[in-house]
This record gives C-alpha cells, sequence and structure tokens, in this order.
C-alpha cells in the first residue's frame, strides 16, 4: 500500500507542477529548477512515510494505526504540493494566514479557496485509494482530513517560522506530514 500511495502523490504532484509551466513562470510561481525535485524535496516529503513504512516491514504485523499514520503523512504532502501549485495558478483572492488580509501569490503562508479546494481534492484521492486498499471507508474519511489538516500546518509554519528564517521549506514540509500522521495517529490509534 505504502508504494501505491506514494506512486499516486509522485504522479499528482508532478502533473500539477508540470500543468501551465510557462504560465506559471510568467507570473513568477514557477517550482526552481523547472519543477525538478530534488534529494531535500524527497526526504522533506517522503521521509515521514517511509520511516512508517519501514517500521511497518520490520514489526512484520503493524501496529492497526501505522497505516493510517502512513497515508495521512502521504496525503498532507500530496494535499500541500496540488494546492500550492494549482492554487497559485488559479486562486483569486490570497490570505496570509498570518494576519488574516490580503495576502500575495506565491508567499509562505498565503492560502486561497481555490488552493485549499484542491489540496482538499488531493489529499481526498490519498484517502480513496487508502480506503479502496483497505476496505474502510471511515479510514479514507480520517486520512483525508488529516491530510488536509496537515497542508494547513503547512501553511501555518511557513507563515510563522519560514517566514521569520526559524526553518526553510523543506522543514515545513518534513513538519506537516509529521502532524499528519500525529494526528492520525491521535485520532485513530488511541483506543
Amino acid at each position: 500500500m505504502a508504494l501505491l500511495l506514494l506512486g499516486l502523490f509522485f504522479l499528482l504532484g508532478s502533473l500539477s507542477t508540470k500543468w501551465k509551466k510557462q504560465l506559471k513562470e510568467q507570473i513568477g510561481v514557477a517550482q526552481q529548477q523547472g519543477g525538478q525535485r530534488a534529494v531535500p524535496n524527497v526526504l522533506a516529503n517522503g521521509l515521514v512515510p517511509a520511516l512508517l513504512g519501514w517500521g511497518a516491514w520490520w514489526l512484520e504485523a503493524p501496529e492497526p494505526w501505522v497505516w493510517p499514520m502512513l497515508a495521512a503523512a502521504v496525503a498532507s504532502a500530496t494535499s500541500d504540493t496540488v494546492s500550492s501549485e494549482l492554487g497559485s495558478l488559479y486562486g483569486r483572492q490570497f490570505w496570509d494566514v498570518r494576519t488574516g488580509r490580503r495576502g500575495q501569490r506565491g508567499a509562505d503562508g498565503a492560502i486561497s479557496v481555490e488552493g485549499t479546494a484542491y489540496g482538499a481534492l488531493a489529499s481526498g484521492l490519498i484517502g480513496v485509494a487508502c480506503g479502496i486498499w483497505l476496505d474502510d471507508w471511515r479510514l479514507a474519511g480520517l486520512v483525508a482530513l488529516c491530510g488536509l489538516l496537515g497542508n494547513i500546518a503547512d501553511s501555518l509554519l511557513g507563515a510563522f517560522l519560514q517566514r521569520s528564517g526559524w526553518l526553510n521549506n523543506h522543514t515545513v514540509n518534513f513538519w506537516s506530514t509529521a502532524v499528519a500522521a500525529g494526528l492520525a495517529y491521535l485520532l485513530w490509534g488511541i483506543p
């Protein structure tokens, strides 16, 4: 299941990054290096799910909370990537989550209704894949919710800590996936 979810993340992330790339370059919101992700990007978005997947493999019979945590972390990474890529392109009005006032397109912590909707859709797709694989629709909803909340955590961390220089984009991405995994544990893992 972990490889399926990671594959879906890479597919959705790549498609949303390449979507109308020239227009993104014109308006100044395109990913650097032509959208190519480097090792720090992979680690930032994939370390939490990788550690959980390794733990599941090592345990052979993982605890029931491992899969929801892993899926929520992937849903968060997917939600963040898709909402950033498509929200910066299609967003009409942006708000700064720190001040509640108008924000600037592409700024850390600036969100739009359109971007949030794309993020919710992306997180939901990861949830649906998880629900189909494990035949558990309650889990699908939990994964989708935790993924979206991880995306919101990413915006808050970006607005408060990245803009202040305490964190960079990679550490913000790492912590947002960890937040999503932690929320999944709290909501699913505690009996």
